[in-house]
């Protein structure tokens, strides 16, 4: 089972937005192997398509090869064990995780995505 998250164990956060979409723009502009595009929608709204790097963009596969935001990024990095490894277990990680004021409870922001099975 994922790690479960601590109650009251939360520092002060020096990021404003969400620390899920904080931590998979981390996770994809920052640990090799992604790819991240803007596109726009057909209501004009942008957002980010990350896909991982030498993937066929056509055919790639949502939730495998490609993610549709940032928080679907890093919400599969927690399921999977990679944010642990590329992010909790790395000193520029640790970083982030001080700026997002989890470093004490690093899963803390999973909290509903640890409710899902994971991979």
């Amino acid at each position: 089972n994922p790690p479960q998250a601590k109650k009251g164990s939360r520092s002060k956060s020096s990021v404003k937005g969400c620390p899920l979409q904080y931590v998979g723009n981390y996770i994809a502009n920052h640990v090799g192997g992604w790819d991240a595009k803007q596109r726009t929608n057909s209501l004009g709204f942008d957002h980010y398509v990350i896909y991982r790097t030498g993937c066929d963009k056509k055919s790639a596969l949502e939730g495998k090869d490609k993610f549709t935001g940032y928080d679907e990024l890093a919400v599969w990095a927690f399921k999977t064990g990679y944010y642990t490894k590329h992010v909790v277990e790395t000193e520029e990680g640790t970083e982030i995780l001080e700026k997002l004021g989890i470093e004490s409870d690093p899963y803390s922001i999973f909290n509903n995505a640890a409710n899902q099975t994971q991979l």
